[in-house]
């Protein structure tokens, strides 16, 4: 009937649009790091878990008048919710546990609204299979999936562009109230269908056809591992490409349409070509972790996607070889999102917990490969699959594993330190330069180095890699330390890494660092010296540069910089709540009138330069660039920096005019985004 058709296809829309639209909105809060979509993926799988063991409750315990009536009941009652636009009262304050933070954030913001969603599709579901004995729910169940992909891929192409956050939350509460009234329609009609006078619940009615334990297992088992291939995915793309929306919702809508296919038409999923894809993609996504940063950027996505969708194609498709009959739709609904919750926490809880690198997603690849080869070795009991057709994919998992070992004892052995939490993973690596007659200590944050320092005594206090003196920062500093050569600077750096930037600091000089990973200060005071060592007086803020900076300003303690350095957008994960209008607006406050913006702009996937000119010019400010190409084996890195002052005659000192480079052709087009517009489709280097 068209009005389930339409409530099933909302509900899904709906369920699937609201995790993008919060994940985006809050990701500036907690540093734009790939954990809090991460935590966000979770905290959603977990609430649709709620959902589906409600409708399961609702389904079993109560008759389907008394369903039809509680149901909605509640989703008009949940309508007091709405609009769903998280408080700023939520925003962090640096101190506090960031992933519980995230799932109060969300339980209080959505977390009724979005369970009530969950319950809607399966509770359909039910009374469809009651009002209509013969007919199939399942493929209601494939027109959900197919609401779910259109909410997440109309997102990043429709929505984000079109849409500010604040308007996106709008739309959406707007839409629920719309399916409340759809959901009100479908119940009215069930209510005075005949067949809502069952007088007992279905589940003591069907009690006969409850599947095995071992099947419920199964059932349970599948879902949990394409989950952790899900989560485990996203994070490897987030980590080593950026946090941009597209990048959440691609590996979501691949896990759904493997559902889409696999429950629309069995026949799609023929378990031999499925199983031998699986070691083939795989193969592909290990060499692509391998290759890192170092792979083109759309070989990396193609590769982590072959291998997502092969792996939940084989869990999907067994998911469906064992579905139940649809007396038992509910429990098999109510099973799978277990399986999916437990995949999810098992990721984005436990791994942390217990690895000290991103290997889960090395867990997961041997997981679904293990499964596959196995189900081949059962296959070869059947006419259509050859006898020894397991064989080499017993050959190419047993390389696979091997080599993830491997990678994993090497990850272990070249590192001095090495620790995990909710921003990522941290190592400082010891290397042997012989070029120097000397080690070194290399501070990186996952893939990407965040400084480093020379064990030689007369380098250690060198300013090294991207602060060399031919960089945008050694010019700069050149030109304010000439300037103001008979009074004390106040300089503000965000983004700490190894303190590199203390070898510039003076006696009587203070320097502010914004660091938002605690981890970070621990490391840097512990393995470098460099703020030990500096001349200048170090403070050290443990919170978002610019909540830090928001609330300084509000509390009246401008911190009047004579330079302000952001050097935290080198890695793929960068946080471009720092480059919008309004945050460039907070960092004039905190800048004296002549005082110099340097900004590290270097980035292998992002290009930088039209957004970081375009907002300059908006705000009528003069900007340089400044890119040096160092040699190879020399004590510095090749590096692009952005200077922008008020003043163009600072810009204009010698020291800074000998190594400005032309703008290139690109950074002509200028571009401006605001907080409620940020899109990093339009940044994304070529």
């Amino acid at each position: 009937m068209l009005p389930f058709a339409i409530a099933i296809f909302l509900s899904a829309f709906l369920l699937f649009q609201i995790q993008p639209v919060l994940g985006k909105f809050i990701l500036p809060w907690f540093g734009g790091t790939p954990a809090v979509w991460s935590t966000c993926l979770v905290f959603f799988q977990v609430m649709l878990l709620g959902g589906y063991g409600y409708a399961h409750l609702l389904v079993t315990k109560l008759k389907p008048r008394s369903q039809a009536l509680v149901h909605c009941s509640l989703l008009f009652v949940t309508l007091a919710f709405l609009p769903v636009t998280p408080a700023l009262h939520w925003k962090p304050s640096g101190g506090e546990n960031p992933a519980w933070r995230i799932v109060c954030l969300l339980t209080a913001t959505v977390g009724v609204p979005y369970l009530l969603l969950s319950a809607s599709g399966p509770l359909l579901q039910a009374w469809f299979a009651g009002a209509n004995p013969g007919k199939s729910p399942y493929r209601l169940y494939a027109l959900s999936n197919a609401g779910s992909l259109l909410a997440l891929f109309s997102y990043p192409f429709l929505v984000e562009p079109s849409l500010s956050l604040n308007w996106q939350t709008q739309a959406w509460s707007g839409g629920f109230v719309l399916l409340a009234l759809i959901f009100g329609l479908c119940a009215r009609h069930m209510l005075s269908a005949s067949a809502m006078e069952i007088s007992a619940p279905v589940e003591a009615i069907q009690a006969s056809e409850i599947p095995k334990r071992y099947t419920q297992l199964a059932w349970l088992v599948l879902s949990a591992l394409s989950s952790v291939l899900l989560v485990a995915t996203t994070n490897q793309l987030l980590q080593d490409v950026a946090v941009v929306p597209f990048l959440w919702v691609l590996p979501l809508g691949l896990y759904l349409l493997s559902f889409i296919i696999c429950f629309d038409r069995p026949l799609w999923y023929w378990r031999p070509f499925w199983s031998f894809a699986v070691f083939l993609s795989f193969t592909g996504a290990y060499v692509a972790v391998q290759a890192g940063v170092l792979l083109p950027l759309k070989f990396q996505i193609a590769a982590y996607c072959a291998a997502l969708f092969s792996g939940c194609m084989i869990c999907h498709g067994e998911l469906v070889k064992s579905k139940p009959a649809p007396a038992q739709l509910t429990r098999f609904y109510l099973l799978i999102s277990a399986g999916g919750a437990m995949g999810g926490v098992a990721v984005a809880v436990v791994a942390p917990l217990i690895f000290l690198g991103y290997w889960e997603y090395h867990a997961a690849l041997l997981g679904c490969a293990a499964l596959s080869m196995l189900l081949m070795y059962q296959a070869t009991l059947s006419a259509y699959a050859p006898r020894w057709g397991w064989v080499p994919l017993l050959v190419v998992f047993t390389g696979l594993s091997g080599s993830v070992v491997s990678h994993i004892l090497s990850d272990i052995n070249d590192s001095v330190v090495v620790t995990r939490n909710f921003f990522g993973v941290l190592r400082v690596v010891r290397q042997d330069e012989k070029r120097f007659d000397c080690t070194s200590l290399v501070f990186m944050h996952g893939r990407i180095t965040h400084g480093l320092q020379f064990e030689k005594a007369e380098l250690r206090r060198s300013p090294v890699s991207y602060y060399g003196p031919r960089s945008g920062i050694g010019a700069a500093m050149s030109v304010l330390q000439e300037r103001y050569e008979n009074r004390p600077m106040r300089m503000g750096v965000v983004g700490l890494g190894a303190g590199l930037m203390a070898v510039y600091g003076r006696a009587g000089d203070t320097m502010r660092f914004y660091e938002i990973n605690p981890d970070v200060v621990r490391i840097s005071n512990a393995q470098f010296s460099y703020c030990r060592d500096s001349g200048a007086r170090i403070e050290i803020v443990v919170a978002d540069a610019r909540i830090a900076l928001e609330r300084e300003h509000a509390s009246a303690a401008d911190q009047k910089f004579d330079l302000l350095v952001l050097d935290a957008f080198t890695g793929g994960a960068i946080p471009l709540h720092l480059l919008t209008r309004e945050a460039f607006e907070l960092y004039w406050q905190h800048m004296n009138a002549d005082a110099i913006l340097a900004i590290h702009v270097s980035n292998k996937f992002l290009n930088l330069g039209p957004l970081v000119r375009g907002i300059a010019a908006a705000d009528s400010k003069h900007a340089v660039l400044v890119s040096c190409v160092e040699k190879r084996h020399s004590l510095y890195e090749s590096s692009t920096w952005i200077l922008i002052c008020g003043s163009a005659g600072i810009l204009d000192a010698e020291a800074i005019k000998k190594v400005v480079e032309p703008w290139p052709v690109d950074a002509a087009k200028l571009l401006v985004l605001s907080d409620q517009d940020i899109n990093l489709f339009r940044l994304m280097a070529k």
